[in-house]
């Protein structure tokens, strides 16, 4: 019996010991002055910190106590006191404009819309010579301080009006580039109409009857130069001007008419 009642008390004990533990931990958890708390400990991110808690100077320091230039490299604008007591907003740092390949210069090219006819800006190409080896690129042509007039001319070696015009050629070129005159001749076909071909050693030897000392470019099957005319029209001429890029004379089929007069009126 007497041990039956001390086996009771016992379980009475431990049933109020327990309660009395969950009261004393819900109390502390209610409290904040006994919320857990990372300040004096180190740290390397605010992260490491309790809430409420910065990193400052390497260790856990609560908001209140953190002086106002931690503020300030969190994000607010950074100030400066004169004299006077005013304040001013420091300069900003200069953005850099260093020229390379992702940050190109703002002259690279004029702004879109680019076209293909009369008034429109040029669309932007680039052109391989007959080998391969070399190329133009129309965004070099801008502006360039030695040329102001572009010719451009498409030929086949079917096509009897481009032999036409390939005659004059050179004598139209050494007359007029010493006033700032490029012609950019595009060969896009061989002596088959249709055929879509032309080889590099075609392309290179075309020129050679006329004298050419301007440089010709290959385009096989026109597939650069097929988004401005029918690629069967040839010849193609377009004048453009590189102050501006814009395209000032577009005729495709036949020889040019008044292209002399054109050219020579831009040229001044």
């Amino acid at each position: 019996m007497e041990q039956k009642r001390a086996n009771r008390m016992m379980r009475r004990i431990t049933t109020w010991c327990l309660a009395f533990g969950l009261l004393a931990a819900f109390w502390a958890c209610s409290d904040p002055s006994t919320k857990s708390t990372t300040e004096g400990l180190a740290c390397a991110q605010d992260y490491s910190c309790s809430e409420g808690e910065v990193c400052y100077d390497g260790k856990c320091t609560k908001k209140e106590n953190v002086p106002a230039t931690k503020e300030e490299k969190a994000g607010e604008e950074p100030k400066t006191t004169t004299d006077g007591g005013e304040t001013k907003d420091e300069p900003t740092s200069t953005p850099d404009k260093t020229v390379t390949p992702d940050n190109p210069p703002a002259s690279t090219y004029p702004a879109e819309p680019h076209g293909i006819n009369v008034g429109d800006v040029m669309i932007p190409i680039t052109l391989k010579t007959c080998n391969g080896v070399n190329q133009i690129d129309f965004t070099d042509l801008y502006k360039d301080k030695d040329i102001k007039v572009i010719q451009l001319t498409v030929h086949t070696i079917w096509c009897p009006s481009c032999r036409t015009q390939a005659q004059t050629l050179e004598a139209f070129y050494q007359k007029y580039k010493s006033k700032g005159l490029a012609i950019v001749y595009i060969m896009t076909e061989n002596g088959t109409p249709g055929s879509g071909k032309i080889s590099a050693a075609e392309c290179a030897s075309h020129g050679k009857p006329y004298g050419f000392t301007f440089p010709s470019y290959r385009d096989e099957g026109s597939a650069i130069m097929r988004k401005f005319f029918d690629r069967n029209a040839v010849p193609l001429n377009m004048i453009i001007t590189t102050k501006d890029m814009k395209i000032r004379y577009k005729q495709s089929g036949a020889l040019p008419a008044r292209l002399e007069g054109i050219v020579a009126s831009y040229l001044e």
